[in-house]
C-alpha cells in the first residue's frame, strides 16, 4: 500500500478524522487507500506548546508529545509509526471554486494559492500504532494481515 508521512499532530488529526485534507504544493495521481504515517519530526521543543489552530500540542521531558483541543483529553502524538488507513480520493487546487474549507480544516493546512488540497475520507485509526520507517513523499508499506479485518472502513484497493 501507499503510505505518506506527514508530521505531527497533523497524520493524527488526519487519522482521528479531524482534518481531512493534507495540503500539499504539488498534486498527485495517486487515488485509493493510503497509510498515514507519523513521521520522527518534532513541533517543539522539551517544555514548549505550539498551538495549531484550536488545538495545541505539548512536549513533555517523558513521553513525547501531547495533544490537546475542545472536547478532547489529552492525546499522546506517536511518532514513526503508521496511525490510520484512508481513502484519498481527489485533489483540487486550493483556488479551484469546489475547493471550501470550513474554518477548522483552513487552520490545520495552508490553503494560500497555488498549493493542492488533498482530500482524504474513510479514514480509519490504528489504536495500536504501527512502528515504520518513514520516507519522504509516497513510499510502500506492507500491510500486516491482521490489520485488514480491524479496520472499519473496507481497503478500496487490495494489499499486493
Amino acid at each position: 500500500m501507499r503510505a505518506l508521512t506527514v508530521r505531527q499532530p497533523y497524520a493524527s488529526l488526519l487519522a482521528l478524522g479531524i482534518k481531512k485534507m493534507e495540503t500539499r504544493t504539488r498534486d498527485t495521481k495517486i487515488r485509493g487507500s493510503i497509510a498515514i504515517h507519523a513521521g520522527l519530526a518534532m513541533p517543539c521543543r522539551i517544555g514548549e506548546r505550539i498551538k495549531f489552530g484550536e488545538f495545541e500540542v505539548e512536549r513533555d521531558s517523558l513521553s513525547g508529545l501531547l495533544l490537546r483541543g475542545p472536547g478532547m483529553w489529552p492525546y499522546r502524538l506517536p511518532v514513526g509509526a503508521i496511525v490510520g488507513i484512508g481513502d484519498l480520493f481527489q485533489t483540487r487546487r486550493t483556488e479551484s471554486l469546489e475547493h471550501r474549507p470550513d474554518e477548522r480544516e483552513r487552520s490545520l493546512g495552508s490553503h494560500d494559492p497555488g498549493n493542492w488540497a488533498w482530500s482524504i475520507t474513510s479514514m480509519s485509526r490504528i489504536l495500536n500504532p504501527i512502528t515504520a520507517t518513514g520516507s519522504l513523499g509516497w513510499w510502500n508499506w506492507d500491510v500486516p494481515a491482521d490489520l485488514i479485518p480491524t479496520l472499519r472502513y473496507p481497503l478500496t484497493e487490495i494489499p499486493a
